[in-house]
Parts: structure tokens; C-alpha cells; sequence
């Protein structure tokens, strides 16, 4: 398993809160689509604090 540092999990949430795709991102930047996902709903749940990806 792939492990994402937070600084880089958040920039992807920010670079889809400023009109960049899941599907741009997921390819640009290797994560699938539907982890950028999760990214975003931990986000906009304010739980991004929750490190989901690492142990």
C-alpha cells in the first residue's frame, strides 16, 4: 500500500476545491480517483485531521 503524506493528500483536496477532476488528478498524480474522493469527504466532513492513509 501507497502511503501519501498529509501535505500532499491536502493539496490534492485543494487542487479539486479549485476546479481541477478527480479523474486529471488521479492521473497527474498517481492516487485513484476514488481515494481523492475519500480525500474530499474527510475534508468537507472537517476530519481531515483523521490520517486515514497512515497507520
Amino acid at each position: 500500500m501507497i502511503r501519501y503524506k498529509k501535505e500532499f493528500k491536502q493539496s490534492l483536496v485543494e487542487m479539486h476545491n479549485q476546479g481541477r477532476s478527480y479523474t486529471d488528478l488521479s492521473a497527474e498524480y498517481g492516487p485513484s480517483v476514488d481515494s481523492i474522493l475519500t480525500l474530499q469527504f474527510f475534508d468537507v466532513h472537517h476530519t481531515a485531521n483523521v490520517d486515514i492513509f497512515d497507520p
